[in-house]
């Protein structure tokens, strides 16, 4: 087992000396030599023997570190002969140290294998919601809102708030709160804010303010202080306006088993 093993790291890594300066037929990276020094080429694969791309590969007791390429490949050239020691880390993996041995005119060829973190799969559920306000107006302090029943199921009769409630399958690591509109009543003032709130109900937590469309928000784990599978989301009319049949869409994603990629968006596309 461990010599079928060896040999399949051997032909992802090039185990036959290679022209230095050049890539050889599998488009492995060239790596510069001369009289006076070697270099080492090589390749970083999972422990199924699936190449890494995007792994850090770090010379030890160096300032020096590359990013593996597609199919998982590396080099470091122009090194003093002599025994040096490589580490390879990547997401979702475990760092992994190997050594070898540069020799000048001469290019040594190193794989690096990297056992899995073990972890779960991280994954995330989107939350889509449509609704309306069917009027809203703010008058000094008072306010007459009244809102449309959507499918989410959460009747509102009275409409004070427009109300969304769902159940995630897991408590989230990360959030993503989105809505946006196109104003069905525009403000010569400037645009609509609308307000905006995402709770958990019991405790009762609420995170919440106002803002134009396209809304953004973003929480890791640990925004609210009992994190729950139990959360509601609303939007209301302007904060110092009048909103008309005012249609708009909120989406919620939940992350799990990792925080919110950056800048990740339903809106931007990013899903």
């Amino acid at each position: 087992m461990r010599w079928i093993l060896f040999v399949a790291l051997c032909l992802l890594a090039g185990c036959a000396e290679e022209a230095v300066g050049d890539a050889d037929e599998e488009g492995f990276l060239a790596a510069h030599t001369s009289a006076t020094t070697g270099a080492i080429r090589g390749v970083v694969v999972d422990e199924a023997i699936r190449p890494v791309s995007g792994a850090r590969v770090h010379l030890v007791g160096t300032d020096q570190n590359v990013t593996t390429a597609d199919e998982g490949r590396f080099a470091f050239e122009d090194l003093a002969p002599g025994v040096v020691f490589l580490e390879a880390s990547a997401t979702r993996h475990l760092a992994a140290q190997v050594s070898a041995t540069v020799v000048a005119g001469k290019t040594e060829q190193v794989s690096i294998a990297l056992p899995s973190d073990g972890l779960p799969d991280p994954f995330y559920q989107t939350h889509q919601f449509q609704g309306a306000i069917t009027f809203h107006a703010t008058v000094a302090w008072a306010q007459v809102e009244w809102m449309a029943d959507t499918y989410a199921g959460v009747s509102t009769p009275a409409c004070e708030h427009c109300v969304f409630a769902f159940e995630s399958d897991a408590v989230p690591d990360g959030h993503v709160f989105e809505a946006v509109w196109e104003e069905s009543t525009p403000d010569p003032r400037g645009p609509d804010e609308l307000y905006w709130s995402y709770a958990v109900p019991e405790p009762y937590q609420e995170l919440f303010g106002y803002a134009p469309s396209p809304i953004y928000q973003t929480w890791e784990a640990g925004a609210f202080e009992e994190e729950t599978r139990q959360y509601k989301v609303m939007l209301l009319g302007d904060v110092d306006g009048v909103s008309v049949d005012q249609p708009f869409e909120i989406f919620l994603t939940q992350w799990f088993n990792t925080g919110v990629p950056d800048g990740w968006s339903v809106v931007q596309g990013s899903s």
